[in-house]
């Protein structure tokens, strides 16, 4: 738009009425482009050609009311800015105007020259605020997207370069703790005789404190690798998946006399190997977390909820106490180290896998006593159920 130079589209199905605005509005020529139609349709058309700023239209005429005209163009051509002039002075007619949005200015005929004038006018200076705001906005948003943009590069290079340095801390850290382990261990077993009482139980701390020093960085390692798995994501099929991860676990099961019922389960899209170790976990604690002198009893089963898979662990064990923590936090341990084995990494790994996957995982109390833990991970394509 041209603000010096301006466009109207003036509409009155009377020439007379037309006529009259041409004379009275000469001396704006030089402000104004002005174009004059006879009619709603032809104003339509001279509109497909080219860009008109401002409408004046008339109510009453043939083919297309003035109305009529304002609501299709509020739709074609929202941006032009819309005056009517009408004769009716019926009230509908200018409420209908105003409060649908399809005017400006609604001016009752005959209209003061004057009047018309200062509405065009502020007609003008509307569509020019308009266009301005349009392209302060424009100008913010490709400056916003600019900085979202390299937001997004920053943050992904900070979380590359945490990962990797996370994933060498936990690597070379298990170095030093595996050499200090093997001389305490050699001073344990050829200078035992030589050390008193406490001087052994000390090294036997060393040795128990490395250990376990070891297998926290162990499991911080591997919670660090899920997040460094490039392994393309293919149709996993669950049943498979939970016989590989049942298979390490097989001499505890046999220990415990577990029962692991596995049901019919859909195959999902993801990373198997990320899977297996997910399910691995989830199986291995609810074996180990069995109430005493009782036989653990795991089913992994699913159901669909609104479209969405969900896969549940289901066991009778000693179930979760209510905590105000998150017992998916890393390092997170519900009890002390005397009583169960474990180092609070196992279920960190196992929402990481399922955030990897663009799942989420929670649990809840097993009705009939235990806990179940629920998962949801991508449906494959194919969707088809393996055992």
């Amino acid at each position: 738009m041209e603000y010096d130079n301006p466009t109207i589209l003036f509409i009155d199905d009377e020439p007379n009425v037309l006529d009259a605005l041409r004379r009275k509005l000469r001396e704006y020529d030089k402000h104004w482009t002005m174009i004059f139609s006879h009619s709603g349709v032809e104003a339509l058309e001279i509109i497909g050609r080219r860009a008109v700023d401002v409408v004046v239209t008339d109510q009453t005429m043939p083919q297309i009311t003035g109305l009529e005209l304002l609501h299709e163009l509020q739709i074609r051509h929202p941006d032009i800015i819309r005056i009517l002039l009408t004769g009716n002075s019926d009230q509908e007619t200018a409420v209908a105007a105003i409060n649908e949005g399809k005017v400006f200015r609604f001016f009752t005929k005959p209209c003061p020259i004057p009047v018309l004038i200062e509405g065009i006018d502020l007609a003008i200076g509307s569509r020019k605020a308009m266009e301005e705001a349009e392209k302060a906005n424009a100008k913010a948003l490709s400056r916003n997207n600019a900085m979202l943009r390299q937001l997004v590069v920053d943050l992904t290079e900070a979380k590359q370069e945490l990962e990797r340095l996370s994933f060498i801390a936990a690597h070379d850290l298990r170095e030093p703790l595996r050499q200090v382990i093997s001389y305490a261990q050699l001073l344990d077993r050829h200078h035992a005789p030589s050390l008193s009482g406490e001087a052994a139980e000390y090294v036997q701390f060393i040795v128990s404190g490395v250990n376990r020093m070891d297998a926290l960085t162990g499991g911080f390692l591997a919670y660090t690798q899920i997040a460094t798995d490039h392994t393309a994501f293919a149709d996993v099929n669950m049943g498979r998946a939970c016989a590989l991860a049942l298979e390490p676990l097989m001499s505890d099961i046999s220990d415990s006399c577990a029962l692991v019922e596995v049901s019919a389960l859909p195959s999902v899209f993801g990373s198997e190997r990320a899977i297996v170790q997910l399910l691995r976990h989830l199986i291995e604690n609810a074996i180990k977390f069995s109430l005493p002198m009782s036989i653990p009893h795991v089913r992994i089963f699913h159901t669909e909820v609104e479209g969405v898979m969900v896969f549940k662990v289901a066991d009778n064990g000693i179930g979760v106490e209510e905590t105000d923590h998150n017992i998916f936090d890393m390092f997170r341990r519900l009890h002390g180290h005397g009583h169960y084995t474990g180092h609070g990494v196992g279920l960190a790994i196992c929402k990481r896998i399922v955030h990897h996957h663009g799942g989420r995982i929670w649990y809840e109390a097993n009705p009939s006593g235990g806990t179940i833990f629920n998962f949801t991970l991508p449906k494959s394509s194919r969707g088809s159920l393996g055992r």
